[in-house]
Formats: structure tokens, sequence, C-alpha cells
């Protein structure tokens, strides 16, 4: 596990060759070993879909870079404009599209919306007041957030976007998907919500919950967000202070 600390963006270099049969992770990945996770339950494949909703530049912090480099087809969702344009320029050459909208509760479904920015990094922003307001009083966030700046964005739920997003070719995203990893600073309740997880069926979610973080303000929502999860046959396999990921399939091969 790795915290965030929020370095300056970082725009990819040319294409990175993966190694054989690894999915070749950004190197400021939060999860150390998702690399030997993904192997675990999907081994190595070129061919899948994700969806990282919360994506920042496309690299930085990524948990799903890997996925794409190995030659999946992601939607990627990210509120902050500047963010998104880079998002899409780290992910040239990939089956990937960049989205740059806001995901949310379904009652705000089609609202301009508040986005609180973190003005440094881009990492801490948030359509939370709430969690702003308690990221500045912490003090690993190094102020990112201390002026409160906001932007208005779109917002729209996790199932209306999957629904009228299109790939690049002009085809729709599909059920039954392989990863969809949620990280958006205090909102992920509001994405889960507005997501049919019986109708989409993702086989892994990775989703930021800090269950083990000792600040109880970053994890209010955690234990109903278990529970959903555990209310539609998903099971925990791992968790740290930030991350944690729920699966639907067993692994290829059992330890």
């Amino acid at each position: 596990m790795k915290l965030k600390e929020h370095s300056q963006v970082f725009v990819r270099p040319d294409r990175l060759i993966p190694e054989k049969n690894n999915y070749e992770m950004s190197n400021s990945c939060q999860i150390e070993n998702l690399n030997e996770i993904y192997l675990k339950y999907f081994g190595y494949k070129n061919e899948g879909f994700y969806v990282e909703v919360g994506a920042h530049d496309g690299y930085t912090w990524s948990n799903s870079f890997g996925l794409g480099g190995a030659g999946w087809s992601g939607m990627l969702f990210e509120p902050t404009p500047t963010l998104a344009k880079i998002c899409s320029q780290n992910h040239a050459g990939l089956k990937t599209t960049t989205f740059p909208i806001a995901l949310g509760a379904p009652e705000t479904e089609g609202e301009m919306i508040d986005l609180y920015v973190d003005m440094v990094a881009g990492s801490l922003s948030t359509i939370k007041k709430e969690v702003a307001e308690a990221y500045n009083t912490m003090d690993w966030t190094n102020d990112h957030l201390k002026d409160m700046n906001t932007i208005k964005v779109p917002l729209h739920s996790l199932d209306y976007a999957l629904q009228t997003s299109r790939f690049e070719d002009g085809s729709q995203f599909p059920k039954n998907f392989d990863v969809l990893c949620i990280d958006v600073e205090g909102a992920e309740l509001d994405v889960v919500r507005g997501f049919n997880i019986d109708l989409w069926k993702p086989k892994m979610i990775i989703i930021e919950t800090h269950e083990s973080l000792p600040d109880e303000r970053l994890k209010v929502d955690t234990p109903r967000i278990f529970d959903i999860f555990k209310f539609h046959g998903y099971n925990k396999v791992y968790s740290d202070e930030i991350n944690s990921i729920w699966v639907s399939i067993p692994p290829l091969n059992e330890d």
C-alpha cells in the first residue's frame, strides 16, 4: 500500500512494454502487489474491460494502468478538465476513452456541481465539501485545498455514464466486465448508490474506503459500502489504509 504523497502530475513517457505475462502497473500504484492479485483472478490476458472512476492523470496512483497497457478496453472518468486531458494523453495508443465528468449520487443526475479543486496536484479534489474541510485539518495534505477553490462540473451516475458513453469506435460498454476502480475522495458511496451492481456485475471492485486508517472522518461510509457489496455476493480479498478489493469470482488457482 502506498499513501498518496501528492506529487506533481506525471505525464507518461513513451508507451511501456509490459513484461511477459505481467501487468505493468504504474510505479506509484497504490497497491504494491496488485499485479499478482490481477494474475490470481484473471491470469494474464490482453483482452478485458475495466472502468476507472476518479482517474486523475491516468497514471499517477493508478490501480488500472497496467490493464490498459496489456490491451484491455477501459472507460476512465475524471472531472478536473486539465487532468482529464492529461489522462487522455497518457493513454494515447491504448484502447481507452476518457470522459471529463464527475460521477456521484443518482439524485443529482445531470446537475452541475461544485468540485473542490486540489490546486497543487489535483489528487485530493472532491465533490464533498465536508471531505475538503476535513483534509484542511490534516498535516499530510499540505494545504492542497486550503483556499476551497471550486469549479462547476457535470455530474452523472455511473449507471447513466456506462449506458450512454461509447468507446471511440462507437461500441458500448459490456455487462459482466472485469474490473471497476473507484477513487473519488469521499464520494465512493454516492458512486456505488448510482450503480446497478446486479446489472453490470463487475468481477472485481477496487475502492478507496480507508478501512484501517485511524481518522474516522474518511471512512464514515465504509460499513455501508461493505454491506452493499456483501449483499450482492462479493467477498473482500484485500484491504489496507486506502483501498479494499472485492470479488465475485474465485481465484483461478487456490493457493
